[in-house]
């Protein structure tokens, strides 16, 4: 019997969670998951081609080389990135302070563990902080700033009555942040002009220091119809862009093999992303 560096506990967990996360809910583990993959064989770990057999029919491309959930998790990502270091950057309330020189939303208030704030850092009051909401002659999103991932109760502000803002502020307790609600470019626009149609630049960081893009492997970010996040998790699609900023057709979906395109889902026959370089 084979013994592998990632243990069978390990193995179970990655599996679980490529199934609940990406696969569709009907969708049947192959055979192909007792078979482990050649390349990660002979450096000591199992990953079953069974991750060939789902995205090669993705992207087309047949491989041993396809990266399991829990080589990605358990291994790879720590040796990266420190987990533990994660944390005090993943509050969205902090973004102002700790990015002051990139582009960001305008922020209407904060909210940090129940106590109100504008968007210079001033503590206000309840009541001043629903003056303002209702003040605002825009668009505006509120979305949870602790605990967020896959657009995760991300909704557009509501004004209608100072009763169901009310009502909103208190579905979200704590931990909130209230933004203008930012335009975008026509032609992404046009993909969904409800969400935010956003690109994830693949990048790293090297042992030099030194920031590389990966080459071709940008990613952009299609909202569901009606949605107003564009994240994959909650129904949006991807598609790959090109360092020449032509976007392939090709889109795909979460939780579903289905394909479809952007000529035939967004009536789009070649797209370029506009000022890409």
């Amino acid at each position: 019997m084979t013994t592998y560096i990632n243990t069978k506990v390990e193995q179970f967990y990655g599996t679980r969670f490529w199934k609940q996360e990406m696969l569709p809910p009907n969708y049947r583990l192959p055979e192909s998951r007792k078979v482990a993959s050649p390349y990660f064989k002979k450096w000591g770990f199992f990953v079953p081609m069974m991750y060939n057999e789902y995205f090669s029919k993705l992207c087309g491309i047949e491989s041993d080389q396809y990266i399991s959930c829990d080589l990605f998790y358990f291994y790879i990502f720590p040796c990266l990135s420190r987990r533990e270091f994660t944390l005090p950057y993943m509050d969205k309330n902090n973004f102002s302070l700790l990015y002051p020189w990139a582009r960001q939303p305008r922020t209407i208030i904060k909210n940090r563990n129940g106590l109100f704030y504008d968007n210079c850092e001033k503590m206000i009051c309840r009541e001043e902080a629903l003056q303002r909401c209702i003040s605002e002659k825009v668009d505006c999103l509120i979305k949870p700033t602790i605990d967020t991932g896959c657009g995760k109760n991300v909704a557009l502000l509501k004004r209608e009555t100072r009763e169901s803002l009310e009502a909103q502020f208190g579905s979200y307790k704590a931990d909130y942040i209230v933004q203008e609600k930012e335009q975008q470019h026509e032609v992404l626009r046009s993909l969904n002009p409800n969400s935010l149609n956003t690109m994830r630049i693949v990048t790293y960081r090297a042992a030099d220091r030194k920031v590389y893009a990966i080459k071709d492997k940008t990613f952009l970010r299609i909202g569901k119809p009606g949605n107003v996040v564009d994240n994959v998790g909650a129904g949006g699609g991807m598609c790959q862009v090109f360092d020449s900023g032509e976007v392939n057709d090709r889109v795909v979906h979460w939780y579903t093999t289905e394909l479809s395109s952007l000529r035939t889902q967004y009536g789009v026959e070649k797209l370029i992303i506009p000022n890409y370089s």
